[in-house]
């Protein structure tokens, strides 16, 4: 915030700070932890004359310290009774800062990012980094644009030494990339029909019962053909085309006696 200020100037009440740490656990601290914001956000806006439009949690992993982010109970809570509550409550966007694993991927339950209307990464090459949509609900998925951190002299220490910081800079533009080949529609709405399975709970750690995916995908293509035979066998035809062809992307097996798929590389 002080960067902005000596790069863009003074802001007035456009941005703040809640100057206090403020816990989202499970339980009566957690849950006054959210009302603090909720009421400090109400506060803001009146203060500067316009609601609020987003609140920024900075980082989960700090704000529910003491919970157990890859237990999906606690993960799920926190997204829905924690950020969901102070999104109802404010009507803000939330977004919540989140750090990745080794592997690149997000860190905590597997589960967890069905909660989440979108999923915003950062990839980086040399000084230049690029915001990514790794999950974009209704809207397109991919690269968003780039950017790059300019440094931002604070002021002079006791020893002689600037104090400084990092404001975002956009970058010059790249070279546009090749337009990607269209997902087909059947493609498609497999992908979208496995999220919304995965969404309302039709899952054993991340595995999703394939006939609840199955059952979803026939209620979600859509066939012209007025002849309702006709259009069952086309909505077969392409949920066969859709499951063999996702091989790459999903695992199908057994677990106990129900038949379930899931996303390669989510569960180790």
């Amino acid at each position: 915030m002080l960067g902005c200020k000596v790069e863009l100037g003074d802001t007035g009440k456009q941005f703040s700070r809640l100057a206090i740490h403020v816990s989202l656990v499970r339980g009566k601290a957690g849950a006054a932890g959210a009302e603090l914001i909720v009421k400090a956000a109400q506060q803001l806006g009146t203060d500067a004359g316009a609601p609020v439009r987003l609140v920024i949690i900075d980082t989960m992993a700090r704000a529910m310290a003491g919970d157990d982010e890859n237990d999906v109970g606690d993960m799920m809570h926190f997204i829905e009774h924690r950020a969901g509550h102070i999104a109802r409550a404010t009507g803000t966007a939330v977004l919540i800062v989140h750090h990745p694993n080794k592997t690149g991927s997000a860190r905590g339950s597997s589960s967890a990012p069905a909660g989440f209307d979108f999923i915003w990464r950062i990839d980086r090459s040399g000084n230049r980094r690029t915001l990514v949509g790794e999950k974009i609900k209704d809207g397109a998925e991919g690269a968003m644009f780039d950017f790059q951190l300019k440094p931002v002299l604070l002021g002079i220490d006791g020893d002689g030494d600037g104090m400084d910081t990092c404001v975002v800079q956009a970058a010059a533009a790249s070279p546009a990339p090749a337009k990607p080949a269209a997902v087909p529609k059947h493609i498609k709405v497999f992908h979208d029909a496995f999220e919304a399975a995965l969404e309302a709970g039709h899952a054993v750690e991340a595995r999703v019962e394939l006939a609840v995916v199955r059952d979803e995908f026939m209620a979600r293509y859509k066939v012209a053909d007025p002849e309702p035979k006709k259009a069952q066998k086309t909505k077969e035809r392409k949920w066969r085309l859709a499951s063999n062809k996702l091989d790459d992307e999903y695992e199908f097996g057994t677990v106990g006696d129900v038949v379930r798929v899931w996303r390669r590389g989510v569960i180790g």
